[in-house]
């Protein structure tokens, strides 16, 4: 390139910022608590840094403008070093300065924009836990742009979650996400991280795939339909019967109907109707469980005795569960029935402390 196409290209974008930055002084810039800061992005950045955050413009730009769906970018760029550089420009690029038509707070919430919108996760962030959470412990199975790994969408069956997918993204509600953090998903590779992570740390990575990954509007983490605020993992159960997250006190609710369960009856029904498939110990290793797909619940799983108070065991053994082998036993048994089947193994095998096993 010329030394006269270089500065023609520079020129030409800091025309364009000087002539952004004039119109947004005319109208008046809403603070970033109310302006969208995608707005903000496409207004002051894309023309030379581009839509998507990757560079790609029709600017011949040198050096070009940073590339921040880059790895090496990623790791290189703190947050710091991106305020200064949109406060002060950077000598010999490009990039001019925006401290005096932009506010400290808008300078402040586009950087956060770029960073959570474009940039991969890496483990040396310091400031957003979620993303760095994700980098170290979730990337290496769901990939760092959250499409599955590689060798996890091949090696893993069931693969991992691919959390671009529209169908995923409509299935897979912030309650439910908590919930899988927590206590893992049985019959897969996803682990529980209770106990691991902190409930705050799971709900900040839960937030960065929701956001970052997933790209669903900010405001919508904690307000659409089916989504909880922070603390879902200390009680809160969303709607009735969600079954994805309970709390303790869900959990010690009574059977519904007003039934009382009797752990002694429950044995007996258990015994004879339920050891085929989930095993004496409730481990969903009974002598039909090899021939059973998905397999029969492991009622000791983390994820079980999260999520199965006595009125969930009561509803899934009465009208069973669509696509999988488990009948509705409400078509054989009465309802007082179910109540001691459901008392038994929730006793036996959801608290920590239960029963005796059946022999």
């Amino acid at each position: 390139m010329t030394l006269s196409k270089q500065w023609t290209g520079i020129m030409t974008c800091v025309g364009l910022c000087v002539a952004i930055s004039a119109s947004a002084a005319e109208t008046g810039v809403a603070d970033p608590a109310l302006n969208d800061m995608g707005v903000l992005y496409a207004e002051h950045c894309s023309s030379c840094h581009g839509a998507n955050g990757d560079g790609q413009t029709a600017l011949n730009l040198n050096p070009p403008a940073k590339d921040f769906s880059s790895f090496k970018v990623a790791a290189e760029l703190s947050r710091e070093r991106m305020v200064k550089s949109v406060l002060n420009g950077r000598p010999g690029t490009a990039m001019a300065a925006w401290r005096d038509r932009l506010t400290a707070a808008q300078i402040d919430g586009l950087v956060g924009y770029i960073r959570t919108s474009f940039m991969p996760a890496v483990t040396t962030e310091t400031v957003n836990e979620g993303r760095r959470v994700y980098a170290r412990h979730c990337s290496v199975c769901h990939g760092d742009t959250g499409k599955g790994a590689l060798w996890a969408r091949s090696g893993l069956d069931p693969a991992p979650a691919n959390f671009t997918v529209p169908r995923t993204v409509a299935a897979l509600n912030r309650e439910r996400m908590i919930a899988s953090v927590a206590y893992g998903r049985a019959q897969t590779a996803m682990p529980a991280w209770k106990g691991r992570l902190s409930d705050e740390q799971i709900e900040q990575t839960v937030d960065y795939i929701r956001y970052s990954i997933m790209r669903l509007p900010s405001d919508a983490l904690h307000q659409a339909a089916g989504h909880v605020p922070a603390g879902s993992l200390s009680g809160q159960a969303g709607h009735d019967h969600d079954h994805d997250a309970h709390g303790p006190d869900v959990l010690a609710a009574p059977l519904p109907h007003g039934l009382v369960g009797d752990v002694n009856m429950g044995v007996a029904l258990y015994q004879r109707n339920c050891v085929v498939c989930h095993g004496v110990t409730g481990d969903g290793n009974g002598p039909r469980a090899y021939f059973i797909f998905p397999k029969p619940r492991d009622f000791r799983a983390p994820e079980a005795q999260a999520k199965y108070s006595r009125a969930h065991l009561f509803e899934v053994i009465a009208k069973g569960t669509l696509g999988s082998e488990m009948p509705a036993w409400n078509k054989v048994l009465t309802d007082a029935e179910i109540g001691h089947l459901a008392e038994y193994v929730f006793k036996a095998y959801i608290e920590k402390d239960g029963v005796a096993e059946s022999d």
